[in-house]
């Protein structure tokens, strides 16, 4: 059985930098109210482990995911190109 590769989180950003996962948080999202030399542990403990934002989980926390359905009744290929 291939298990799924572990994909870095703020959990061990947090770790990584030794503060809390809501500082990790803060600092991501640009929050006021952290110190220069926090912003800088974090985001270096961010890319130390290589850290990307995971798309699917903002877009839900966020409630918006920025994509456009497309519906249409005609499977002939050619109708879609001509539609997209």
């Amino acid at each position: 059985m291939v298990q799924a590769p572990h994909r870095t989180t703020i959990v061990d950003v947090a770790r990584h930098a030794g503060v809390s996962t809501k500082t990790v948080s803060r600092v991501l999202n640009g929050q006021p109210h952290v110190t220069e030399d926090i912003i800088r542990r974090v985001r270096e403990a961010a890319a130390a482990v290589n850290y990307h934002p995971n798309m699917l989980a903002r877009a839900l926390v966020q409630r918006r995911s920025h994509l456009i359905g497309l519906v249409y009744e005609n499977p002939s290929p050619s109708y879609v190109v001509d539609l997209q």
